[in-house]
């Protein structure tokens, strides 16, 4: 207040004061104060003490998860520091991963950009990789997925021999994008063994957790499956990486509703739904999302429906896609053609653009349920590009029973075959539960359209106890119903 009638020398003087007082009287906890002591200074034409308690305070905001405030602090220190200040590259990156948020400002990503453009103006390699490390993970997020691989792989070639740490890093990361594309499983397994001795030799323990974390992605079997990415856990709690640890939890989640265990699914992405509303609440989206989709597949709408209120408009593209998914689940259960369709039809125009396989198989899925409603014109396009290998994704859980559903409403016996014997061909290479549940279906609808009644009640009463286990209740219904007319038209 008295600051107002103080002019010049005398007014820098009383900041000067006022910032040394609070220096002195708040000595046991300064980064609290920080912001204001920063403030304080600058007013007093001390630059350099402002720098320094912007820094603090910037650093504060990012050990308390606050990427906004942490990219003002940092923003204000940059703008004081010399151009040609050589700490100025590691402060941009430092600024650039304290201020990373799945919203779709985010302010990181300018800083991450102004990390690359010096690192390379200053010919150091590692610290471009790292500038790269933020701007793939923004094109990750804005479903870029190729461009996403194609930035990892370009960090990988810049710190191969350099630098274990940030080759541990950065060979994680190419390696789960590459897992998470679906197509280049093989490929990804053959890496493995090379990152894992690299993270190992750096000590780098977040990146051993994220390769255990894609081991498991790209299980083979179950066992492999669960015991990947309780390793992903144990490594990130030795970390002390909360993100790598909500990353364990959550991919788990998710791969557990792929492979039809509906229940671990559920468990563990609430899990990791928790530990990121505690310890990077700026990024809880995606787990978000995941435990409304686990919800919506074990019949639990309302809890489905709250819960993807908030990702449905996410500026994470993979969050939206799935709250998408489990939104169209919702509506076309309860019978709400018109909300189900403006759903289904965003996600297939966000899915057909990204292109993985794992956001195909539930947008063609919920496409083809809401378009068999208008007539199989709508419908017959869709599924010729599925058998003819156009788009084919690795799990078919989702989508081949409400295609093979379709072709029995069409009365289109020869497709249906066709469908059922590339679902085998799929179920071989990925014999997990919920693909298996899904041919299952297949082949009992075939059985009955082929009129061979006993071969259709075996394989419709598997996919109903395959569903049950899971559990899946609209699922176990369609099979019931399924049963159902199969016994009316015998009599």
């Amino acid at each position: 207040a008295l600051a107002d009638d103080l002019i010049g020398p005398e007014r820098r003087r009383a900041h000067r004061r006022v910032a040394e007082a609070l220096c002195a009287t708040r000595k046991d906890d300064v980064d609290a104060v920080a912001a204001e002591i920063s403030d304080h200074f600058l007013e007093a034409g001390d630059v350099q003490r402002a720098a320094e308690y912007a820094l603090r305070a910037g650093r504060r905001a990012a050990a308390q998860h606050a990427p906004v405030a942490a990219a003002s602090h940092f923003n204000r220190v940059l703008r004081l520091l010399p151009e040609d200040d050589q700490a100025r590259l590691g402060l941009l990156l430092e600024a650039a991963a304290a201020s990373y948020t799945d919203s779709e400002r985010n302010p990181s990503m300018a800083l991450a950009v102004e990390a690359h453009r010096l690192a390379k103006e200053v010919g150091d390699p590692v610290s471009e990789a790292q500038a790269l490390r933020w701007l793939w993970q923004d094109r990750w997020r804005s479903g870029d997925s190729e461009g996403a691989v194609a930035l990892s792989a370009e960090a990988l070639r810049l710190v191969e021999g350099r630098d274990d740490w940030t080759e541990a890093w950065t060979r994680q990361a190419n390696l789960r994008h590459l897992a998470l594309t679906g197509s280049q499983n093989d490929e990804v397994r053959a890496l493995v063994p090379g990152a894992l001795e690299v993270a190992t030799r750096a000590g780098h323990m977040e990146a051993l957790s994220q390769i255990h974390n894609t081991r498991g992605i790209i299980a083979a079997f179950e066992g492999e499956n669960i015991e990947a990415f309780e390793a992903a856990a144990q490594c990130a709690v030795a970390a002390h990486a909360a993100d790598a640890e909500v990353s364990a939890w959550q991919n788990g989640g998710y791969s557990a509703l792929w492979i039809g265990h509906m229940r671990r699914g559920r468990e563990w992405l609430a899990r990791a739904l928790e530990l990121a509303e505690r310890e990077t609440p700026a990024r809880t989206d995606y787990p978000r999302a995941g435990l409304s989709w686990a919800h919506a597949l074990t019949g639990e709408l309302d809890a489905a429906l709250a819960t993807a209120a908030s990702p449905r408009d996410s500026g994470d593209i993979p969050a939206r896609m799935v709250a998408l998914t489990a939104l169209t689940e919702v509506h076309l259960r309860r019978g709400d053609l018109a909300l189900a369709r403006e759903c289904a039809e965003e996600n297939w125009r966000v899915a057909a653009a990204n292109g993985e396989g794992q956001r195909i198989d539930p947008a063609l899925a919920h496409l083809v349920a809401v378009r068999v409603h208008d007539g199989m014109p709508q419908v017959e396009e869709i599924i010729e590009r599925f058998l003819s290998g156009a788009w084919r994704p690795g799990n078919h859980a989702l989508a081949t029973p409400n295609m093979s559903h379709a072709l029995v409403v069409a009365g289109a016996g020869q497709r249906l075959r066709r469908l059922t014997e590339i679902t085998r061909d799929l179920t071989s290479q990925a014999s997990h539960a919920h693909n298996r549940a899904a041919l299952a279906l297949c082949e009992g609808r075939l059985s009955a359209v082929e009129a061979d009644a006993e071969a259709a009640r075996r394989w419709l009463q598997e996919a109903v106890v395959l569903y049950r286990d899971m559990p899946c209740p609209a699922r176990e219904a369609e099979a019931l119903l399924d049963i159902a007319e199969l016994e009316l038209r015998e009599g």
